[in-house]
């Protein structure tokens, strides 16, 4: 129903007068309460919020909405005046803003109302169904008749459906300030004060109707629901946004508290950084940093809410979401067995193990190239045969996509020992070595059982032989991986200086004495590299 036709409705269909038992009943009733009210105000202080305090002290807000609905007898509006008031030094009266249309002077001035006036007074409440109980309260002095009341004030409740009467003046007079309480509908979105007269002047005029201490209070005892929302799996940054859903239908949402536990058998612990000591969040969304909780591992977390008021919500049964934090990469450590040599070098085809761990989302993959070729996930180990260099890279990714900087191990391998060829032609004796790979590390000759020498050119030597005999030479090489080889020649040179073949006896004699004379150098190599 629209607001002029309640007006039409609200018309007053025979007169009413105030018996003074009535009037002295009231201002008992008005007294008594005066005094309880607080007390019960007090009681309910935790689940109670005051949507509106107006006592315009501070003149007209620009949260009320001013309408004159009948225009057409001249503008009359309600506003702000200091003639009178309930406390304080204004109060709003329904004719402030106006003139009069019997003299033409401001309403102001006058100190009495216009006819023909329905002037409105009007707030928005906004959404309030999620409230228990909403409640209105105001003072109100009035004196717009002695018998009828044709003229008259009434409280209006609206929504996009309508309005309806929430309270009428009842009688014409009033001498004293009289408080009225009143019950909202929670569906409603708006309330308004309007003032009516009619186009007779009667007895008038009169002075109208004031309003004070307009109060709106609102009981909420239904805490908010929160959740926070579902986390990846792993999460692999120290620090991240924990979001959350919220939800209060009544006073309003106050804040969101986090909860965290790392363990499914210990308590949850109220997440409460040193950049926010009070672990009491807006906006949506937590910052989560492990650094202030438990580190890297296994976590667990809820949200609670609490309203405005206070009003707290009981943690769930169980977590909202949980995570498995993890910010260090995994680490590979690549492990080589073989047959050790020296300098580095292995005598021995070389396997290659890899071994990754990571000790909390634990490891996806590995993987590995050598020499710079394809990569391959790695599942066994490698075993190298062939001799060369070898640059061996490889790193690991765990399970929430860390991966390690790269890693590599180098190592050379030659398990090959050196060649190495004696020859005897015209009195000279020719040493020939070679080593493929590593290269020749040491080279050693013995003749006819002397104590060994080093070989001032090993790859080619001459040696020149010039005294008549037998003579047996042994030569011991050893490349740079550690490898050796040992040969022998026996040769004999006649008194005319021309070779000639051996004796049986002595040649078999000749191969005891190599056989001395390599065991000796073996000995003398086993020292060296001591």
């Amino acid at each position: 129903m629209t607001r002029k036709n309640l007006y039409s409705n609200l018309q007053p269909d025979c007169e009413c007068s105030m018996p003074r038992w009535a009037g002295a009943s009231l201002l008992t009733i008005c007294l008594l309460s005066m005094l309880f009210v607080p007390l019960l105000a007090n009681e309910a202080a935790a689940s109670e919020t005051m949507l509106l305090a107006e006592g315009f002290e501070d003149g007209w807000s620009n949260d009320w909405l001013l309408h004159d609905d009948n225009s057409a007898n001249g503008a009359d509006f309600w506003g702000p005046s200091s003639y009178r008031s309930h406390q304080g030094a204004n109060s709003a009266w329904c004719a402030e803003v106006g003139n009069s249309s019997t003299n033409a002077l401001p309403n102001h001035d006058n100190h009495f109302y216009d006819q023909g006036m329905i002037s409105v007074m009007e707030i928005r409440l906004g959404d309030i169904s999620g409230y228990d109980r909403v409640e209105i309260s105001f003072f109100y002095w009035a004196e717009t008749g002695t018998i009828n009341i044709n003229d008259y004030c009434c409280c209006l409740g609206g929504n996009e459906s309508g309005w309806q009467v929430l309270w009428k003046q009842a009688e014409p007079r009033v001498s004293s300030w009289q408080e009225i309480h009143l019950e909202l509908d929670r569906h409603l979105t708006d309330v308004s004060f309007t003032f009516v007269s009619d186009d007779i002047l009667g007895l008038g005029p009169y002075e109208g109707v004031y309003i004070d201490d307009i109060s709106i209070r609102a009981t909420d005892t239904h805490p908010p629901e929160t959740r926070a929302l579902s986390l990846a799996a792993i999460m692999n940054t120290s620090s991240f946004y924990i979001s959350y859903q919220a939800t209060d239908w009544g006073s309003g949402l106050g804040a969101v508290m986090l909860y965290y536990r790392s363990d499914p058998i210990d308590d949850f612990i109220l997440y409460a950084p040193p950049f926010n000591p009070s672990g009491e969040w807006t906006g949506g969304a937590v910052l989560f940093s492990a650094e202030y909780a438990n580190g890297e591992g296994s976590y667990q977390f809820y949200t609670i809410g609490k309203d405005s008021l206070g009003t707290m919500e009981s943690p769930p049964s169980t977590p909202d979401t949980s995570t498995v934090i993890d910010f260090s990469p995994p680490t590979t450590n690549c492990y080589l067995t073989g047959q050790a040599g020296l300098d580095g070098w292995y005598c021995s085809p070389v396997r290659v193990r890899l071994a990754a761990s990571d000790e909390v989302s634990g490891v996806d993959s590995t993987v590995y190239r050598i020499n710079g070729g394809e990569w391959t996930e790695y599942s066994e180990s490698v075993v190298i045969f062939n001799s060369g260099s070898y640059l061996v890279e490889f790193y690991s990714t765990d399970r929430g996509g860390l991966q390690e900087s790269g890693e590599n191990v180098t190592f050379s391998l030659d398990p090959a020992p050196p060649e190495l060829a004696l020859t005897f032609s015209d009195g000279n004796i020719t040493l020939q070595v070679h080593d493929g790979e590593s290269g020749i590390g040491q080279c050693s000759y013995s003749i006819d059982g002397s104590q060994f020498q080093e070989c001032t050119s090993p790859q080619s030597a001459r040696f020149p032989m010039t005294a008549a005999g037998n003579h047996i030479m042994v030569v011991l090489v050893r490349d740079v991986a550690g490898n050796e080889n040992s040969t022998s020649l026996s040769f004999v040179i006649p008194e005319s200086g021309s070779p000639s073949s051996l004796d049986p006896l002595l040649v078999a004699l000749l191969v005891i004495t190599m056989v001395c004379v390599i065991g000796a150098g073996s000995l003398f190599f086993l020292r060296r590299r001591k």
